[in-house]
């Protein structure tokens, strides 16, 4: 198996997560009526909550990330993201769809466990900002040769849609789609570069938006 290096922004995204719970919980205690004593403690969580975030910004700055190469079964992979994707939309009214072309291509070579946060991201990030409508999960294969695929996987949705002026930045760090962190696309960004690819973003307001993943993936076989 390949191996690259850990980025630590996969555990700087998970701690920010927690912080922003938490960073709530601190505002709305400040608010309270508190004892001397109580506000002091008060004052320390707080202190010590803002140098988590410093800490977790100081481990944004990697950039290596450590990547597998192993056999994935396309059909077996693609299916438990979309049950899981189709759960997740049904929760809010949305119609979750699958395109899949890929009954020539059974087999590949990657990191799948670097891939799904990558594609789950994306379907998440689809259903958190569309109210109404669909998510539409797409995978196809655009190039091919002896050893290797170029696999495309398109997100796209009817959502809230994303400005021009969002899309020119919405891969940089803290920049986000609507509401919340954007640390997630900056994440994807990060998976895509470490696994050799590419993500792009079409986008209007009102309209919806496309996110597509484009990577070059290795042909596996049976007996391998």
């Amino acid at each position: 198996m390949n191996r690259g290096f850990f980025n630590n922004t996969y555990v700087a995204h998970e701690i920010r997560g927690s912080l922003n719970v938490s960073c709530s919980a601190l505002q709305l205690l400040k608010t309270s009526a508190l004892s001397d004593s109580q506000r002091y403690l008060l004052n320390m969580i707080e202190r010590a909550h803002n140098s988590m975030l410093r800490i977790s910004e100081g481990l944004l700055d990697a950039h290596k990330i450590m990547i597998y190469s192993e056999k994935i079964d396309l059909n077996d992979f693609f299916v438990n993201i979309a049950k899981q994707a189709d759960s997740k939309a049904r929760t809010k009214g949305l119609d979750f769809i699958c395109s899949f072309k890929f009954d020539t291509y059974k087999l590949i070579l990657t990191d799948s466990l670097r891939l799904e946060e990558l594609i789950t991201n994306l379907i998440d990030n689809a259903i958190k900002y569309t109210k109404k409508g669909h998510v539409l999960l797409s995978v196809d294969f655009l190039e091919n040769n002896q050893e290797n695929f170029l696999m495309q996987i398109s997100v796209s949705d009817t959502g809230i849609g994303i400005s021009q002026e969002s899309i020119d930045k919405i891969f940089d760090y803290g920049i986000c789609k609507g509401a919340g962190n954007g640390i997630g696309l900056y994440a994807c960004d990060c998976i895509a570069l470490a696994l050799n690819g590419s993500l792009s973003v079409e986008s209007s307001l009102g309209k919806g938006s496309v996110f597509r993943f484009t990577l070059p993936v290795g042909k596996a076989y049976e007996n391998c």
